[in-house]
């Protein structure tokens, strides 16, 4: 865990997202306030949790596909144990081949042809 820590720390310093001990005076600015995490190791479950001065979308897009493929290079999933749902169901690819994805579908479709069943649990269309 410490590990995958240590390495998010300094990808986000790479990528402009710095490290500081205290809130930024220039609100355009990224400064990353800590990197923790914690979760249910027992089952390989480790929760990320990235704070930042101030929370926008484009400091998300700019960690969160690194933080994708880090659990992706460890053979992790990206899920753990509450699914991607439907707000990120297009990164199911990083811990996920097509064919696993394919076959997910195929069994969703048998068992739930009108998607009435958990409708807001996707699996992607495009793969």
């Amino acid at each position: 865990m410490e590990d995958a820590i240590v390495t998010m720390r300094k990808k986000f310093d790479e990528i402009g997202i710095n490290s500081c001990k205290k809130y930024s005076a220039n609100k355009n600015e990224n400064h990353l306030r800590y990197v923790t995490g914690f979760g249910h190791l027992g089952d390989g479950n480790l929760h990320l949790n990235v704070v930042v001065d101030k929370y926008n979308a484009e400091t998300t897009a700019l960690f969160e596909e690194h933080i994708f493929e880090y659990a992706k290079s460890h053979n992790g999933s990206i899920s753990a144990e509450h699914g991607l749902g439907s707000i990120k169901p297009g990164f199911l690819k990083y811990s996920k081949s097509k064919e696993m994805i394919s076959i997910m579908k195929r069994i969703k479709d048998k068992f739930d042809p009108n998607g009435i069943l958990n409708p807001y649990k996707v699996i992607p269309t495009e793969i």
